[in-house]
Parts: C-alpha cells; sequence; structure tokens
C-alpha cells in the first residue's frame, strides 16, 4: 500500500521524495509537498516536509542532517519561502531542526480533522424531489 501511494505521488509530482545512501544502500528518506501559504511573512510557495526517516543502524551518523539541509537547498532552489515540518512533542531530534535554524512555531496551534475509515461512513444521501 505504502508502495502505490508513493509511486502514485512520484507519477502525479505532486511531491519530492529524496533517499540518502551509504554505498549502494538507502539509509533514510524524505517526502516533500508544495503548498502555499497565505498567512506567512511573504506569501509564496512553502514545502511541507511530511516524511523523514532514518534506519536504525545509521542514525546518530548525521543523515537526518543532511536530508534537511537538502530540503533547505529545495526550498532556496524553487524560490519558496521556506519548509514546515510537524514533529511530536518529546522527539528528541527537536535539537538536530534547531542546530539548523528551524525555528519552532510558538504562535500558531495544530489542529486536524481525520476522516473515519470509508467502511465507517454513512451512505450518500440522494435528494428527493
Amino acid at each position: 500500500m505504502a508502495r502505490r501511494f508513493l509511486e502514485e505521488r512520484l507519477r502525479a509530482r505532486d511531491s519530492v521524495i529524496m533517499l540518502a545512501w551509504d554505498g549502494p544502500t538507502a539509509v533514510g528518506f524524505m517526502q516533500l509537498y508544495p503548498s502555499f501559504s497565505s498567512t506567512a511573512m511573504v506569501p509564496g510557495r512553502l514545502w511541507i516536509l511530511n516524511d523523514l526517516y532514518v534506519v536504525p543502524p545509521a542514525r546518530g551518523q548525521g543523515v537526518a542532517g543532511r536530508l534537511l539541509e537538502a530540503a533547505q537547498q529545495l526550498a532556496r532552489d524553487s524560490g519558496a519561502v521556506g519548509v514546515t515540518l510537524e514533529t511530536a512533542a518529546d522527539n528528541p531530534a527537536q535539537r538536530r531542526y534547531e542546530a539548523l535554524g528551524w525555528v519552532e512555531d510558538r504562535e500558531f496551534l495544530h489542529y486536524e480533522w481525520v476522516a473515519p475509515p470509508a467502511t465507517d461512513r454513512p451512505a450518500r444521501a440522494t435528494r428527493q424531489t
């Protein structure tokens, strides 16, 4: 299922996926989605870093840092105003983000609404005349 999702994103060109390599072995990846922000100080394109993963044996070796720097470079190269990401409140990677110049947003809260699985959704209403 994840493979199909990624293939669809690449085929539709609606995300950018970057891989980190150690020789012939992929040791990490990240996926970014283009977006826009009307509330940014300078309105324009914004990249959303949605997925960042490093295989356990490669953690602590700077892989995540290199991927984050690649995200920053993508933003510069594409003329974007920046990159945004979400992380768990207790994620120790926050120190790495801050060391690379990422700033915690303390002005805005993040909310989300998650749709129930399709099988739990009510049948589509029909119009009666």
